[in-house]
């Protein structure tokens, strides 16, 4: 099942936390708006959560709706 980028943006927008995704339903569910906190986070080394790195193109995508 393909999900549309413009969702999973916004997916990403509300969550800003790097989640695990061990299977196919999990990867799906990381990209579905408020599906995606119902996954664990990734961790680092001292077990904090990983939080998402902002993409180049998505910070040109909202300059533009901005401008």
């Amino acid at each position: 099942m393909a999900m549309p980028a413009g969702v999973a943006g916004v997916a990403r927008a509300i969550d800003p936390v790097s989640r695990k995704r061990e299977s196919v339903v999990e990867a799906i569910k990381a990209r579905v708006p408020g599906m995606s906190q119902d996954l664990l986070p990734r961790q680092d080394i001292f077990g904090e959560p990983i939080d998402r790195q902002p993409r180049a193109r998505s910070d040109l995508a909202v300059l533009a709706v901005q401008g």
